[in-house]
């Protein structure tokens, strides 16, 4: 009863009071999508070295990814954490 307890309470504030609360403090959608793709683009690469991590410890060994899927999801990461960068330096900069 507790878990489901959670997961509803988690479903409720997350999946609709938050957006709704976004929605009605920036009232721009141009805005919005900007801090969607922020907050996108940041924890892209750390679910990405965390599946990579996982799959390379805790998979048993015939199952685990070889090394080009290693290096696949290290130039992914890598590509979504340059992306994650380009989107700081622009919300700094001012743009």
């Amino acid at each position: 009863a507790n878990r489901l307890r959670t997961r509803l309470l988690y479903i409720v504030v997350v999946l609709t009071l938050a957006p709704i609360a976004l929605f009605w403090a920036v009232r721009d959608p141009v805005q919005i999508l900007s801090i969607a793709g922020i907050i996108t683009a940041t924890h892209m690469p750390v679910v990405v070295f965390l599946t990579l991590y996982i799959n390379r410890t805790r998979l048993p060994a015939e199952f685990r990814p070889g090394p080009v899927w290693s290096l696949i999801m290290i130039g992914v990461g890598l590509f979504y954490g340059f992306y994650a960068g380009f989107f700081y330096y622009d919300l700094f900069r001012g743009g």
